[in-house]
């Protein structure tokens, strides 16, 4: 009996850590595991100490900054949501609130632009060439993370 009971047992752990293995990442996963490539390029990339910290700095806020926008994102829809429910609301508050919302995302276009173009200033076009790649997938998964709320 022990001797059917210890592989099936292995047989059944081994299971159970490729079913772990294969399950999918949450956008936000991805997003964290993009921006820390991106950081792991830079660092690999720039070799003066001053421009590798300013660039990870820059890429860290940047990283921040979705994450802040993806929770703002959150109570602002759920707070669209509420209202779109009150029949009671008034629509000058629906569309003040809508507003706000397209306020505040111009607000981050512009700043991810504005980090963007920091970061340009920081390395060299060789650098940039270098280190494009995984900015875009960190965008990219950032992007798609907010989208997923």
């Amino acid at each position: 009996m022990r001797r059917i009971l210890i592989p099936v047992t292995i047989a059944l752990c081994l299971g159970l850590v490729v079913a772990c293995a294969g399950m999918k990442k949450s956008p936000e996963d991805k997003q964290k595991e993009a921006f820390d490539d991106f950081r792991a390029t830079v660092a690999d990339v720039i070799d003066d100490p001053d421009r590798e910290g300013q660039a990870i700095a820059l890429i860290t806020e940047l990283q921040q900054s979705f994450f802040d926008v993806r929770d703002a994102n959150a109570k602002a829809f759920a707070e669209v949501r509420k209202l779109n429910a009150d029949y009671d609301a008034a629509r000058a508050d629906i569309e003040a609130a809508l507003e706000q919302i397209v306020a505040r995302v111009r607000s981050e276009q512009r700043h991810v632009v504005d980090a963007n173009r920091q970061l340009r200033t920081i390395v060299t076009e060789e650098e940039w060439d270098a280190i494009d790649k995984s900015r875009s997938r960190a965008l990219m998964a950032a992007v798609k993370a907010i989208r997923a709320e």
